[in-house]
């Protein structure tokens, strides 16, 4: 609870490297089965999908930026 609380009051709070990847990791996976059922069936992809994945995308272009600064 003191992470939620943390992040509830500062809106900033730090996580392992490793453990960000793999929530990246998981939200592109859950992104895709929605991504690739519209395609499968010749729909456009929802927005919402495009505007997470946009979100997800930033996500690990910030922490490969913030990686490769702390090597």
């Amino acid at each position: 609870m003191e992470i939620i609380n943390n992040v509830s009051e500062n809106r900033l709070v730090t996580v392992p490297a490793e453990l960000l990847a793999s929530l990246i990791q998981t939200a592109e996976q859950a992104l895709w089965k929605r991504e690739w059922a519209a395609r499968d069936h010749g729909l456009a992809v929802p927005e919402c999908v495009t505007r997470r994945q946009e979100v997800v995308n930033q996500a690990r272009t910030l922490l490969k930026n913030n990686t490769h600064e702390n090597d």
